[in-house]
Parts: C-alpha cells; sequence; structure tokens
C-alpha cells in the first residue's frame, strides 16, 4: 500500500524514526483520498506494548475506507517495473487540487483550449527523495536565514517525453534542447502560457497538448545565465527574476499533475512573443 499511496504524512513520519526502530508498522486513516498516520509499531516494542498499540489503533476505524471516493476519482493504476507510479484520472475538480491547477482550469473555462483529463501521478521512491531533499534544505536554509521555498510551477513538452519522465525522472542529456539561457538545468514556469510553446500536438490523439504540474523546491534563487553549468554555491535554483526557473536536479521535483488538453474545435490561439532572448523563447498566450 505504501508504494502505491504515498503521501508526505507519511513519508516524513517513517524518515523521522533511527534505523534502529526498524521495522516499522505505520497504521493509516483513509478518508476521501486523505491519509493520516493514525500510529506507529517499531521493531523495539514490547509484544504488550504491540498488542496495546494495535487495539488503540482498531478503535479509531469506524469502518473501512476507500482510497479515493467512487464519485470523484477513477482509478488508472499504471505501474513501472519496481510496482512505485501510480496515476489517477480525476473525473470532477475537488479540494486536492493545487491553485496553479485550478488558475489554469478558469483560464481554460473561456478560453479556446480545453481540457481533456488531469490525471495525479504517484510515485513512491521520488516522493521519499523529494521530502528528504526538502527536510535538508529547510535544515540548510534556516541556518542561513532562508526559509525553503517549494513553488507549483509548470513543464510543458510532448506526451512521449511527459511518460518518460513520469516514468524515469527528467534527462540530463536533454539539457540545451531549448536553450540554457538561465542555466544548464531543467526548466519550469509559474505559467502555463509560456510551458504551453514547448508542448507539441499529438498527431496520434487528436492533436491533444501536455503539461506537467511538479512540485519544485526552488529555495534559494539567483539570476541565471547561459554560462551557469551548475547552481552557484549558496543557492538551490536560478531565475530569469520573473517566472521561470531553473533547478539542476531530480531531487528537487516532483511530478505531480499531468494535464492533457487540447484546442476547442473551430477555435484559434493566438500568440505574441513576450520575451526572445539568445537560445530561450518565451511566449505569452492570448486564451480568449
Amino acid at each position: 500500500m505504501l508504494f502505491k499511496y504515498t503521501t508526505e504524512a507519511v513519508i516524513m513520519t517513517i524518515i523521522s524514526y533511527p534505523l534502529d526502530a526498524y521495522p516499522l508498522l505505520v497504521c493509516l486513516s483513509v478518508h476521501q483520498s486523505q491519509i493520516d498516520v493514525v500510529s506507529v509499531i517499531q521493531g523495539t516494542m514490547s509484544s504488550e506494548e504491540t498488542y496495546t498499540n494495535l487495539l488503540e489503533t482498531r478503535k479509531k476505524f469506524d469502518r473501512r475506507a476507500e482510497l479515493l471516493h467512487s464519485k470523484i476519482c477513477h482509478k488508472s493504476i499504471i505501474s513501472n517495473e519496481n510496482n512505485q507510479l501510480m496515476r489517477t484520472v480525476i473525473l470532477k475538480p475537488h479540494t486536492e487540487y493545487s491553485s496553479t491547477v485550478e488558475k489554469m482550469i478558469r483560464d481554460f473555462q473561456n478560453s479556446s483550449m480545453q481540457i481533456v483529463r488531469i490525471e495525479k501521478v504517484e510515485h513512491a521512491s521520488w516522493s521519499i527523495q523529494y521530502f528528504e531533499q526538502k527536510k535538508h534544505m529547510k535544515i540548510i536554509n534556516v541556518q542561513s536565514d532562508h526559509n525553503e521555498s517549494e513553488k507549483y510551477l509548470f513543464h510543458g513538452c510532448s506526451r512521449s517525453t511527459a511518460e518518460k519522465i513520469i516514468q524515469h525522472g527528467f534527462d540530463h542529456k536533454l539539457i540545451g534542447m531549448h536553450g540554457v539561457s538561465y542555466g544548464y538545468g531543467f526548466y519550469f514556469s509559474s505559467d502555463h502560457c509560456i510551458s504551453h510553446n514547448y508542448t507539441t500536438r499529438d498527431r496520434l490523439n487528436d492533436d491533444e497538448r501536455t503539461i506537467l504540474v511538479c512540485r519544485v523546491l526552488v529555495g534559494r534563487t539567483c539570476l541565471g545565465n547561459q554560462t551557469m553549468r551548475m547552481c552557484p554555491t549558496g543557492y538551490d535554483s536560478t531565475t530569469d527574476a520573473s517566472n521561470i526557473y531553473v533547478v539542476y536536479s531530480n531531487r528537487q521535483i516532483l511530478p505531480v499533475y499531468v494535464i492533457t488538453y487540447k484546442e476547442k474545435l473551430n477555435a484559434h490561439i493566438n500568440y505574441s512573443v513576450a520575451h526572445r532572448n539568445t537560445g530561450f523563447i518565451t511566449g505569452m498566450c492570448n486564451l480568449s
């Protein structure tokens, strides 16, 4: 269950225990896709302590809960070779959406684009890696009087590239394909219009386009340039000082949604180049 339905609460609970407390039995409560840690039984507990803990935990369960409410989601589980990836097609809007996704949905409602589906992506080992990095950055940045900063950001790409990313992570070999104006890293934007310019139509699937929504640990950021092959010492990311962020490690990236969309029938979308820089072009889209 942990591999399929890992959440931040579960991960942070596990990594907070020292290794000598293992193995751990983590008891979870699930209600309408919200997972809470009810109790943790440590391998160092006596049989009596374990039995008492289990009895107390059982009292907290009024009934057997489903992970995802049938009225909200349809589960579509696609596993990789290690059975650590779960994808869920979300049928109706609900509180699980980040404000970033909600804004994109609102922008599309009266535009020439329509959202086909939104898939939630959960990958167990990457989640653990991401939250360990988040914990590490929080410690480092607190020591330097800077709070760790996490953002939900967009990354536009082809459907095939999106599939590779959610299965295997961002590929360092592809860095520079669309320019390196703000550093040799992985590019994200807080503006879905900019990310749209890096999507491609999937000719085999009704000209659909794909945008990833990722949790990104931008941390302490500085202005980037095309000479930066790694993040400058003392910083966690580089930026254009507006809405583009560049990170240099997969440990700072956690894909959470795959948004598939397409142009409405007989609709037209206009673009105007808002910013042009050597080897890197961003655009502003008019969705009205």
